[in-house]
Protein backbone atom coordinates (compact mmCIF):
# COMPACT_ATOMS: atom_id res chain seq x y z
CA UNK A 1 0.00 0.00 0.00
CA UNK A 2 1.92 3.48 -1.28
CA UNK A 3 2.21 5.75 1.68
CA UNK A 4 0.61 3.64 4.37
CA UNK A 5 1.91 2.97 7.58
CA UNK A 6 4.77 0.75 6.49
CA UNK A 7 6.06 3.47 4.26
CA UNK A 8 6.07 5.63 7.23
CA UNK A 9 7.84 3.80 9.04
CA UNK A 10 10.73 3.03 6.34
CA UNK A 11 11.27 7.05 5.95
CA UNK A 12 11.68 7.17 9.86
CA UNK A 13 13.88 4.22 10.43
CA UNK A 14 16.27 6.06 7.45
CA UNK A 15 16.66 9.63 9.94
CA UNK A 16 15.88 8.42 13.18
CA UNK A 17 17.57 5.93 15.74
CA UNK A 18 15.15 2.75 16.58
CA UNK A 19 14.62 1.56 20.50
CA UNK A 20 13.48 -1.54 20.08
CA UNK A 21 11.24 -3.75 22.58
CA UNK A 22 9.82 -7.02 22.80
CA UNK A 23 6.46 -5.79 21.39
CA UNK A 24 7.77 -3.96 18.76
CA UNK A 25 9.98 -1.01 17.64
CA UNK A 26 9.90 3.18 18.70
CA UNK A 27 11.54 6.13 17.46
CA UNK A 28 12.04 9.42 19.06
CA UNK A 29 11.24 11.63 16.51
CA UNK A 30 12.28 14.93 18.56
CA UNK A 31 12.84 15.97 22.26
CA UNK A 32 13.74 18.51 24.72
CA UNK A 33 13.49 18.79 28.10
CA UNK A 34 9.33 19.80 28.07
CA UNK A 35 8.81 17.37 25.38
CA UNK A 36 9.32 14.92 23.10
CA UNK A 37 7.51 13.05 19.73
CA UNK A 38 7.81 9.06 18.96
CA UNK A 39 6.60 6.76 16.33
CA UNK A 40 5.58 3.65 17.84
CA UNK A 41 4.52 0.29 16.41
CA UNK A 42 3.15 -2.06 18.24
CA UNK A 43 3.36 -5.13 15.98
CA UNK A 44 3.00 -7.98 17.99
CA UNK A 45 1.36 -8.53 21.79
CA UNK A 46 0.71 -5.30 23.95
CA UNK A 47 3.35 -2.70 25.84
CA UNK A 48 3.44 -3.15 29.70
CA UNK A 49 0.17 -1.62 31.75
CA UNK A 50 2.21 1.67 32.52
CA UNK A 51 1.81 4.67 34.31
CA UNK A 52 4.23 8.20 34.83
CA UNK A 53 4.73 10.73 37.08
CA UNK A 54 5.76 13.41 35.34
CA UNK A 55 4.50 13.72 32.11
CA UNK A 56 1.52 13.92 30.21
CA UNK A 57 1.12 11.80 27.10
CA UNK A 58 -1.17 12.65 23.90
CA UNK A 59 -1.43 9.20 21.69
CA UNK A 60 -2.90 10.93 18.45
CA UNK A 61 -6.05 9.94 16.79
CA UNK A 62 -6.70 7.82 19.95
CA UNK A 63 -6.55 9.43 23.59
CA UNK A 64 -4.54 11.67 26.24
CA UNK A 65 -2.86 10.16 29.23
CA UNK A 66 -2.47 12.02 32.15
CA UNK A 67 0.19 11.84 34.35
CA UNK A 68 -0.38 8.24 37.09
CA UNK A 69 -3.07 7.26 35.05
CA UNK A 70 -2.39 3.60 34.11
CA UNK A 71 -2.41 2.40 30.21
CA UNK A 72 -0.97 0.24 27.98
CA UNK A 73 -1.09 0.12 23.76
CA UNK A 74 -2.19 -2.86 22.05
CA UNK A 75 -1.33 -3.64 17.87
CA UNK A 76 -0.80 -0.96 15.48
CA UNK A 77 1.06 2.59 14.93
CA UNK A 78 0.99 5.50 17.04
CA UNK A 79 2.03 8.67 17.34
CA UNK A 80 3.07 10.39 21.09
CA UNK A 81 3.51 13.31 22.01
CA UNK A 82 4.47 13.87 25.40
CA UNK A 83 4.84 16.92 28.11
CA UNK A 84 6.01 17.52 31.40
CA UNK A 85 9.32 16.12 31.98
CA UNK A 86 9.24 12.97 29.73
CA UNK A 87 12.24 10.83 30.77
CA UNK A 88 12.33 7.30 29.72
CA UNK A 89 13.07 6.42 33.28
CA UNK A 90 9.14 8.09 34.66
CA UNK A 91 7.62 4.73 34.08
CA UNK A 92 6.20 2.25 36.83
CA UNK A 93 5.31 -0.92 35.11
CA UNK A 94 2.00 -2.43 36.34
CA UNK A 95 1.76 -5.67 34.33
CA UNK A 96 3.76 -6.85 32.00
CA UNK A 97 3.63 -10.05 29.46
CA UNK A 98 7.37 -10.12 29.32
CA UNK A 99 8.87 -10.52 32.34
CA UNK A 100 10.25 -6.62 32.96
CA UNK A 101 9.82 -4.23 35.97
Amino acid sequence: MAGGPEDLTQLIKKYNKEMKKPWGEMWKLMSSKKFWLKFIWVKDGRTSLQSHQNRTEYHFGFYKIKPNEKHRLTKGFYVELAVGKPEEGDRIIHEDDYGRK
